[in-house]
């Protein structure tokens, strides 16, 4: 995720920069983060539609940096402890089955 971030913000620093040298007015903010809103993946669906409910003061680049950050790293963790809870009910059926089977 922060490569990605980081590759968009980098795009959008060259864009404002070639506006900024042609005397043109800079691109606001916030279509900086609509377009990382728009290239998040679907598991972040939820994410996106709090995040249009914050208000204007939190809509920076730096506090959805950091909250996609944090998603990533929740999101991982629910992963592992899935996964980890699946392969428990893998062993515990497959001792099950053993039993079933030894009678």
């Amino acid at each position: 995720m922060a490569a990605h971030l980081s590759k968009l913000k980098n795009l959008w620093n060259e864009l404002n920069l070639g506006l900024e040298s042609k005397q043109e007015a800079q691109l606001p903010e916030m279509l900086l983060i609509c377009k990382i809103l728009d290239t998040l993946p679907q598991e972040y669906r939820s994410f996106k539609s709090i995040r249009l409910l914050l208000n204007e003061g939190k809509r920076t680049i730096d506090e959805l940096t950091t909250q996609l950050c944090t998603q990533e790293r929740e999101n991982k963790e629910e992963k592992l402890k899935g996964d980890a809870q699946n392969q428990e009910a893998l062993e515990a059926k497959a001792t099950k089955t053993k039993t079933l089977y030894k009678k």
